[in-house]
């Protein structure tokens, strides 16, 4: 039987499975700005969790959790704070709001809710070379760019049923924050955070604005999200070869 880690080690362990778990506490947050009609300040509350996502794991690797509190399994904490982060928060904001038609509305959001379910336990949902197979669940960014950009609610509709149907397909996407399996030069893959960097800084402008709408921001924090779907496509015909 492996000897239990002292006090001391198991610390910092739990220190970061906290953190891990404060990502819930934002989402509840954001849950209650919603119920208060607090846009701004909800997306305010998802873009910490974000962040709490896109840090834990590299602090986890750091302390070496697994051997600190080897009775906590880190990845199962991440995987349920995500999963109500990145997709209960998104699917109650549009239930709340009128993004959506209303006879659509609850089907679609249920469809949401059970097919993101399912992606989240698929046993190959992230690859061992680092990549997300079928659409990564962002339901929040998703949201965000539904909010600001003002649509007609049957091109809102269209738009999440596009990437309902992404979700359970062997299309792989890149995984912003592990670029360890992209087929890459290291120039490139620092390129890329630097963009993925300049598109978060304009995602924080433009709710920095919320509720007026900036185009020429909004269109180059589109050209991100056009870029990255491009690179993700090209890394599947590479890691085909």
């Amino acid at each position: 039987m492996p000897e239990t880690p002292k006090i001391s080690r198991r610390v910092p362990g739990y220190l970061v499975h906290l953190f891990t778990a404060s990502g819930g506490v934002l989402g509840l947050f954001a849950l209650h700005e919603i119920s208060n009609n607090s846009l701004k300040y909800a997306f305010v509350w998802m873009g910490l969790a974000v962040l709490v996502d896109a840090f834990d794991g590299f602090l986890a690797r750091k302390v070496k959790v697994a051997e600190r509190t080897p009775e906590i399994d880190g990845a199962l904490l991440d995987m349920i704070v995500d999963y109500f982060t990145y997709v209960i928060v998104p699917a109650f904001l549009l239930i709340e709001t009128t993004l959506l038609p209303v006879g659509w509305k609850y089907p679609i959001v249920l469809a949401l809710i059970l097919v993101s379910g399912i992606q989240f336990s698929h046993r190959e949902a992230k690859t061992e070379d680092n990549f997300f197979r079928g659409f990564p669940c962002y339901w929040n960014i998703i949201a965000f760019y539904l909010v600001v950009m003002n649509m007609p609610q049957a091109l809102n509709a269209a738009i999440i049923c596009f990437f309902l149907l992404l979700t359970p397909t062997p299309i792989c996407f890149v995984y912003p924050s592990k670029l360890g399996g992209l087929k890459a030069s290291d120039n490139f893959r620092t390129f890329f955070h630097s963009l993925t960097l300049l598109w978060g800084l304009s995602i924080v402008a433009l709710l920095y604005q919320f509720p007026k709408t900036s185009p020429e921001l909004l269109l180059c924090s589109l050209l991100y999200v056009m870029y990255y779907f491009r690179v993700s496509i090209s890394q599947n015909a590479k890691r085909k070869h």
